[in-house]
């Protein structure tokens, strides 16, 4: 948006972007079930650099490996 680029997009934009994106990948879809965290994690890391900020993705990973993002995924059951 507005033509910005790497750091010059807000940190909240990219925390959002790959969270959003790991969300969707992660959900089940009409057209497609779930992927499964090795297939999301692999497409997160191989967007790194071109579609997601590489300190987002690498600090999301951490959280993933972890167990931070399943502790959430549990507690919030309705929301995945």
């Amino acid at each position: 948006p507005q033509g910005l680029k790497g750091e010059k997009i807000p940190v909240i934009s990219r925390i959002i972007t790959v969270a959003d994106s790991y969300d969707s990948m992660s959900s089940n879809r009409p057209y497609r079930g779930p992927l499964s965290e090795e297939e999301v994690r692999r497409r997160l890391i191989a967007g790194k650099e071109r579609q997601f900020d590489p300190v987002m993705v690498d600090a999301f990973v951490d959280m993933c490996d972890t167990g931070v993002i399943e502790k959430i995924k549990t507690k919030y059951p309705d929301n995945h």
